[in-house]
């Protein structure tokens, strides 16, 4: 125990978890880079969540992530501004809350698709039913 934890009563407790040995040897690599052991890397990631009060960056899934990227992707901007153009020259495409969600959840399944063949499915297929 250093001289500073014994003045100020603050004890030190080990902490053990598991982690890819990998995803371990390349974190210790960065954190070394910057002066720091894990240990300190890990105490100044628990002191930032008690100051917080939450994870001090956001938490996403790997499916989340992937959205995202293809979301934010310079295709998918090219496309959403294409989408803008043309809805301000007053072209209008129209979809029921049931069509818009189906649209999401076939982008999510393959970001890749073709958007005008996908609206024309979407607005081709029957209303669902309730």
């Amino acid at each position: 125990m250093s001289i500073f934890a014994n003045l100020f009563g603050m004890t030190q407790t080990a902490i053990n978890f598991r982690m890819d040995n990998d995803l371990r040897q390349r974190f210790t690599r960065v954190v070394q880079g910057m002066g720091l052991t894990p240990s300190a890397a890990f105490t100044v990631f628990a002191k930032a969540v008690v100051r917080e009060g939450a994870i001090p960056f956001r938490v996403v899934s790997d499916d989340d992530a992937q959205w995202e990227a293809w979301f934010y992707s310079s295709e998918n901007q090219a496309r959403l501004t294409e989408s803008r153009a043309r809805w301000e020259v007053g072209e209008r495409i129209e979809f029921t809350a049931d069509q818009w969600e189906e649209m999401v959840r076939r982008l999510r399944a393959e970001p890749d698709a073709d958007m005008d063949k996908l609206r024309k499915e979407i607005r081709d297929e029957p209303p669902h039913q309730l």
